[in-house]
């Protein structure tokens, strides 16, 4: 069975965290183990030992998405409405979703490897922009 990617929010104590192509809910094994372990804890908390490798790979990868939109300062800090630019931060956050998604790509569905695709792609030309200027 193939692999995939959760496609909606994760919460972790009371930070919120979400994945940037976050276009749909979509349920898969790892929201399921999420939600299992959420169940199992305190409310708000999830239980990351419990997700495989592909799992917490996925979870990274959309927290370095997230970090690459904020520090490209395209996207507020989280519990704030600052905008902060550090774009060495952006270009490693990028090139770390990049090698994630490669990485993931055999594991997934054809749809989420064009989403991951995508987004590694809006990612750079994001970034492109920004620095052009």
């Amino acid at each position: 069975m193939p692999l995939k990617i959760a496609e909606t929010a994760v919460s972790f104590q009371s930070a919120e965290l979400v994945a940037p192509w976050n276009s749909e809910i979509e349920e898969c094994d790892c929201m399921n183990k999420q939600n299992d372990a959420a169940e199992k804890g305190p409310p708000g908390m999830v239980d990351i030992t419990s997700l495989d490798t592909y799992s917490l790979m996925g979870l990274f990868l959309g927290l370095l998405a997230e970090k690459a939109w904020q520090t490209m300062g395209l996207r507020t800090k989280p519990g704030t409405d600052k905008i902060e630019t550090d774009l060495d931060q952006s270009r490693v956050a990028i090139d770390a979703v990049a090698f994630l998604t490669e990485k993931l790509q055999p594991h997934l569905p054809e749809e989420q490897k064009r989403h991951l695709e995508g987004l590694v792609a809006d990612l750079k030309l994001n970034y492109v922009r920004l620095t052009k200027t």
